[in-house]
């Protein structure tokens, strides 16, 4: 396994595709800084102001943890195709032939997948409080609650994207098809993010069931309020989701047919 993980990790720092989606990461960012400050300077209607947020640094640094939209789609994009060269190539089915289980591959290509989601999604998160707040303010005096509370947002923020990483590579290992895993993965967010839209504030007793799930909990990251029960909300879905897709590809994996 470690061997494995030494393998995958080596082929991740020679990828050039991660620097160009950090290129392109930067470029977000900027656009959204440059959008948000026309927006702040034009009449708008209430209830788009409101559908929009906060037009400064911290407004920009919530919708970064946004899974369903943009940067949320194109990460996993990126990550389906690293996966989906490694069955390309026939790498995946060399190291079963060395000797490798099933489950090992499956594994370590969901670890290496994790740190390159979660290094892209931190560095997205980060670059747009930095560049927001420079050029738009931060949007609120700075005291130690508040530093506190944005820790907590970008912790729990990057704990919850790990489902959609999560879905990535299920799909990568599933299908085995790069074109098809990006599809399904993005049509599975964005079908996520449908709901949330449709489903929250219809009733008290919904929104509490939402509060379980990725899309209550992205919500909830996404408005800035992350207590400490919501915080524990999103450790135990995200370990239940997550481990219940793991298994589930591993399953599969393990008596799928490799050409």
């Amino acid at each position: 396994m470690l061997n494995l993980l030494r393998a995958d990790f080596y082929k991740f720092k020679l990828d050039k595709t991660f620097l160009v989606i950090l290129v392109i990461l930067m470029g977000f960012v900027m656009m959204n800084t440059v959008t948000y400050f026309i927006l702040r300077y034009m009449e708008l209607d209430p209830a788009l102001g409101a559908l929009i947020g906060e037009m400064n640094g911290k407004g920009l640094f919530l919708m970064s943890f946004n899974l369903f939209n943009n940067v949320g789609l194109l990460i996993p994009v990126v990550l389906c195709l690293f996966i989906g060269k490694e069955f390309t190539f026939g790498t995946i089915r060399n190291k079963l032939i060395t000797g490798k289980s099933r489950t090992e591959v499956y594994l370590s290509h969901l670890f290496t997948v994790f740190v390159m989601g979660l290094l892209l999604s931190a560095f997205y998160a980060i670059m747009s409080l930095l560049v927001g707040s420079v050029f738009l303010g931060f949007g609120t005096a700075i005291t130690g609650k508040v530093i506190v509370d944005t820790l907590k947002i970008f912790l729990f923020g990057l704990i919850l994207s790990i489902f959609s990483y999560t879905i990535s590579t299920f799909f990568s290992f599933v299908l085995k098809n790069t074109t098809f895993a990006i599809v399904l993965s993005i049509v599975t967010l964005l079908v996520i993010g449908i709901v949330a839209t449709t489903l929250t504030g219809l009733n008290a007793t919904l929104d509490k069931v939402l509060g379980f799930t990725v899309i209550g909990q992205s919500l909830a990251v996404m408005s800035g309020n992350v207590s400490t029960i919501m915080g524990l909300k999103i450790l135990l879905s995200t370990v239940v989701f997550c481990g219940l897709i793991t298994f589930l590809g591993i399953v599969h994996f393990k008596h799928a047919d490799l050409k």
